[in-house]
This record gives C-alpha cells, sequence and structure tokens, in this order.
C-alpha cells in the first residue's frame, strides 16, 4: 500500500482531502483506472520484472494510484479467479515497497460484459474497481454489438 492510502475494512481508499489550491507545490492524484500491469494473468505483463518496469513508467508519467485490472470473464472465464487477483497485488506491493517504487496498486477487473456479470459480483467472484463494491469497470466484445439499454 502506497503512502498516502488508507487502509478500511481489508480494502484500500483511495487517499482523502481536497484538492490542493493552484498556487499550492502539492500534486493532485493521479489514478489509472484501467491498467493489466500484474504478470501471468491475461494480456499484461509476463513476469514481474516486466510488471515493475511498468510500474516504474507510470511513476514517471506521475500516476501514483492504479488499479489493476486483468480480464475476468470472456476469454478468460475460469482462468483464474478473485483470489488469484488479490495473490498478485500483494506480490506487486511488496515487490514495489522493496524497491521504492511509489505507487499504490489497488483491485480491480477489466469485466466482459457477460449474462451472470451481475450474480458473480454478490458472490464475489468478479472484481471491481478498489473492490469497494461500487463500480465495474465492463469490457464489451470487439467482434459482435450487443443493446446495453435493456
Amino acid at each position: 500500500m502506497g503512502p498516502s492510502a488508507q487502509p478500511i475494512s481489508g480494502r484500500t481508499a483511495l487517499p482523502q482531502g481536497g484538492a490542493p489550491s493552484l498556487g499550492s507545490q502539492a500534486a493532485l492524484p493521479c489514478v489509472d483506472i484501467h491498467c493489466h500491469c500484474l504478470s501471468g494473468l491475461d494480456d499484461g505483463p509476463d513476469d514481474m520484472a516486466q510488471s515493475l518496469a511498468l510500474c516504474k513508467l507510470l511513476v514517471t508519467d506521475g500516476v501514483n494510484v492504479v488499479v489493476a485490472t486483468p480480464h475476468q470473464l470472456g476469454r478468460y472465464d475460469r482462468a483464474y479467479g478473485k483470489a488469484d487477483i488479490l495473490k498478485k497485488i500483494a506480490d506487486l506491493r511488496q515487490q514495489l515497497q522493496a524497491q521504492q517504487i511509489p505507487l499504490t496498486v489497488l483491485p480491480g477487473a477489466d469485466v466482459r460484459v457477460d449474462e451472470r456479470v451481475a450474480s458473480l459480483i454478490e458472490r464475489g467472484q468478479v472484481l471491481t474497481l478498489a473492490d469497494a463494491g461500487r463500480h465495474v469497470l465492463l469490457e464489451l466484445p470487439h467482434d459482435i454489438f450487443i443493446d446495453l439499454e435493456p
């Protein structure tokens, strides 16, 4: 967990506080809510070295909080679960701390639209953004049209 994040009931909260004034030297938090930074799960980095290199680039670009969003459902259905993602995040956090890379990594997923999404979220099998149970990053299929209005 990064230096500015606060643990809440086993989850991680985003940094609190108002935005600094225009004359303030403090930087605004920059949060990337869609990042495939976990190694060995999907089409993201192959190994921890690649994950760390990506995280260093994020920090260089001014990002200080990232939501790790490996794919869930779709072609990755049943390939790995919530526990696997949380373990990968814990491993990455440990390496970031060891290498003094100032990046807070929060859990999440890039969730393919599926008729089971609501029930899987209710059962805790699909991750929401920051594992807060409020927002889901949905991935639409690339090859067919889905009318989302119904």
